[in-house]
């Protein structure tokens, strides 16, 4: 039986170590018995926990990189700027990255694992199902972001003697500030009204934009006949006649009673509507 008691503790440098991924990267990374050097840029952003030595500084200074992979075990990096403009994405990740993946192999650390994401591959409607020999996203995408991190993956492919994992998931979920899903996107709906909407140029009707009808701005959208006069009926009365409270919509259409008038329950809308017409059950094919 082989002791390891006496095994080193490995040292692993994780990139990003206050984001959504790289803290909880560096929880596991302690639970395991693994030291960590966690680089941030802000002093007092690492995680707080034992076995965790908070570095300062920029992963993309070759000189810095030399001197924090220095008797590591592996590198782990997870930054990235999405939502930056192209320059800052290139610059941290594209350019940045594989200055701390040349000095990790210069210092003969045998490992390296990346935080890509599934954003590379070519996800048009028509492609199908995709897989990890699927075509990567062409320069003619207005992503980014799959294109950044799809030149980041090629330039740490260029490093030659060192092991990259590449880790490419659909979507990371988790609580805090950095989160794309829990928090980034919830603000971004809340306050922009492009991102309420899935392809803000093909969803919205710009030749609608500024017009106005009754009760307030007409809002990009359609509805039906049927929901424009459910909600009409339940709102208002009918001029002249009116309708009791019981108005409904069912399968068969939109069904209620006519005061006075002998029409039976049940009697369909279109029959026993007034002659005249009424400009509050007019009905609007737009909202």
């Amino acid at each position: 039986m082989v002791d390891v008691s006496d095994a080193p503790t490995p040292i692993v440098v994780v990139t990003g170590a206050n984001g959504l991924v790289g803290s909880r990267v560096c929880e596991k990374l302690v639970a395991a018995g693994a030291s960590v050097r966690a680089v941030v840029r802000r002093k007092g952003s690492a995680p707080q926990l034992a076995g965790v030595e908070e570095v300062v500084g920029d992963f993309g200074d070759a000189e810095f990189a030399r001197f924090v992979v220095q008797g590591v075990t592996a590198v782990v990096t997870t930054v990235h700027p999405m939502g930056s403009d192209e320059q800052t994405q290139r610059r941290v990740a594209v350019q940045g990255t594989p200055v701390i993946a040349r000095a990790a192999h210069d210092a003969g650390v045998t490992r390296l694992v990346h935080l890509s994401t599934a954003a590379v591959y070519d996800r048009s409607p028509t492609t199908g199902d995709v897989d990890e020999l699927s075509q990567l996203v062409s320069d003619d995408t207005d992503d980014v972001y799959a294109i950044t991190k799809r030149d980041t993956d090629a330039a740490l492919a260029e490093v030659d003697g060192l092991t990259t994992i590449l880790l490419r998931p659909p979507a990371i979920l988790g609580s805090g500030e950095s989160s794309v899903w829990n928090s980034l996107r919830p603000a971004a709906i809340r306050e922009e009204e492009d991102a309420r909407r899935a392809v803000p140029d093909k969803t919205r009707r710009p030749q609608l934009a500024g017009r106005r009808h009754r009760g307030g701005p007409r809002r990009d959208c359609r509805r039906s006949v049927r929901g424009t006069a459910r909600r009409r009926l339940y709102r208002r009365q009918c001029d002249g006649a009116g309708w009791r409270d019981g108005a409904r919509l069912s399968r068969d259409g939109l069904r209620g009673t006519r005061r006075g008038t002998g029409v039976a329950g049940g009697t369909s809308l279109d029959r026993s509507l007034p002659r005249r017409p009424s400009p509050r059950l007019g009905l609007d094919l737009d909202c």
